[in-house]
């Protein structure tokens, strides 16, 4: 089994792990994703209303799914999942809070919040966090923002391609 002090094939013939003779492990089977928001996404509205960001541009995506910012597990285990919201504020009229939530099938997971007004916007504002969270093959993920204030308001959600400034990612654990 040992060839050139490397051990190959340890969990079947499709290379699942590999591993040097120094000790590092590779596996390239396990399922990650890294998508980002290409451009930016303006009038995002102020009324409450959940607004999915639609991550466009997958830069990985290995054994798994992501479509349109939702990630779909592909296996059962452990994930952990990171990002990074960045805002830049277009109108805002009022007071106004914005709130960014992980939704997965199972659990909410509260993000951040900023409160701010129209004499105090939130001109390239970033926020961002990770969390690790149990899933079942075929449940989701997804990074969801509310904004509250008048329906006037709005926020852009800022994309870029370089450098990416709004990102999504999630990697299997065990």
């Amino acid at each position: 089994m040992a060839t050139n002090n490397s051990v190959n094939n340890i969990l079947g013939p499709n290379n699942s792990l590999t591993m040097s003779s120094s000790g590092a492990m590779n596996l390239p089977q396990q399922p990650c994703f890294n998508c980002s928001l290409s451009t930016n996404q303006a009038n995002t509205t102020g009324s409450g209303t959940l607004y999915t960001i639609p991550f466009d541009q997958v830069n990985v995506n290995q054994g798994g799914t992501i479509t349109g910012g939702v990630y779909t597990a592909p296996v059962s285990g452990n994930y952990l999942f990171s990002w990074a919201i960045t805002l830049d504020s277009t109108t805002l009229t009022s007071a106004t809070s914005i709130i960014a939530v992980i939704h997965t099938s199972s659990e909410s997971y509260f993000s951040n919040s900023i409160s701010t007004t129209a004499s105090a916007p939130v001109n390239g504002f970033t926020f961002g966090g990770s969390v690790i969270t149990a899933m079942s093959a075929s449940d989701t993920c997804q990074i969801d923002l509310t904004i509250y204030g008048q329906v006037t308001d709005s926020v852009t959600v800022m994309g870029n391609t370089s450098p990416i400034v709004t990102y999504f990612s999630g990697s299997m654990l065990n």
